[in-house]
């Protein structure tokens, strides 16, 4: 056990003391990773271990990895850290800089700025077919998407409506979003709390079913099913069980519940959804998945 921790120690050590991984050496750091997952998980190594493995790496705020780690929002997947995933974000630190651009060339950060074009096309969609557009935004977070969309036609017959639990998530978007303030309206509530009336075109979550157990999932599709309007849908991302981004993503601690599309098909019929108001996508990787349900 000592020399396998000793293995981890020597590789990762190498790597921080060049400033992180080089191109030609992702895949072997990668190779790293997958291998102390499996032993992560199947008990062959200790917190103690596990401790030592993360002390060891580039663990400060300033990179994302560290700011995944050590969440000074207090939770992981928080708004600053999607929005610096939306725009690239890398550290100038000439030091620490390969440890963001490794993360930010992984597979999970590509899916959720896949998520966010994801977004964008398919209101597009839906705008080709109807005059104008009301849309329940769930867990809105940092609202690059939103701002996105309205950037790319000022006139949009569109109104989207966020719910946020986190205030500075909602300060964040409200700077952000400034422009189009007239069309964008903000909530500042949990997502099984809020008591909004008005029904929905669309009811969009991306990010935060892949935070809720079975129970709680089921619970609060059958809440937004309410916000549903006849005719509308609703859509949720969640993050596919075959996402090769897990064994990094374990490093920093960072949890999900993984689901397959069978699973949120199981959970969309516990809410109460037959087979033909259920279809699964994804975006262009496979690796976000989204549950659309059509309100009928």
């Amino acid at each position: 056990m000592v020399k396998l921790v000793e293995q981890y120690l020597t590789s990762l050590k190498r790597l921080v003391s060049q400033g992180g991984p080089q191109p030609e050496q992702d895949e072997m750091l990668s190779d790293t990773l997958f291998s102390f997952y499996k032993d992560l998980n199947s008990s062959l190594l200790s917190a103690i271990d596990v401790a030592q493995i993360r002390d060891c790496m580039s663990f400060t705020p300033e990179t994302m990895q560290g700011f995944a780690y050590l969440k000074p929002n207090g939770y992981a997947g928080c708004f600053e850290i999607i929005d610096r995933i939306y725009q690239r974000y890398c550290t100038n630190n000439p030091l620490l800089y390969n440890w963001d651009r490794y993360f930010q060339n992984q597979a999970a950060p590509q899916a959720v700025r896949n998520r966010k074009d994801y977004f964008m096309k398919f209101v597009d969609s839906l705008l080709n077919k109807q005059e104008a557009l009301a849309v329940l935004n769930v867990a809105s977070g940092p609202c690059r998407d939103v701002l996105e969309l309205f950037q790319s036609e000022r006139d949009l017959p569109l109104n989207i409506y966020c719910v946020e639990q986190d205030p500075r998530a909602i300060a964040y978007a409200t700077k952000l979003c400034q422009p189009y303030l007239s069309k964008i309206t903000f909530y500042q509530s949990n997502a099984l709390r809020f008591s909004l009336q008005q029904e929905f075109d669309l009811v969009w979550s991306a990010g935060l079913f892949d935070y809720l157990h079975d129970g709680l999932f089921v619970k609060l599709l059958k809440r937004l099913l309410n916000r549903t309007k006849i005719g509308g849908q609703l859509v949720i991302g969640n993050f596919s069980s075959t996402n090769p981004t897990c064994p990094y993503m374990e490093l920093f601690d960072w949890q999900l519940f993984h689901r397959s599309p069978d699973d949120l098909r199981r959970l969309a019929i516990e809410a109460g959804f037959s087979h033909n108001q259920i279809d699964i996508q994804s975006e262009e990787l496979g690796i976000n998945l989204f549950l659309h349900l059509q309100r009928v």
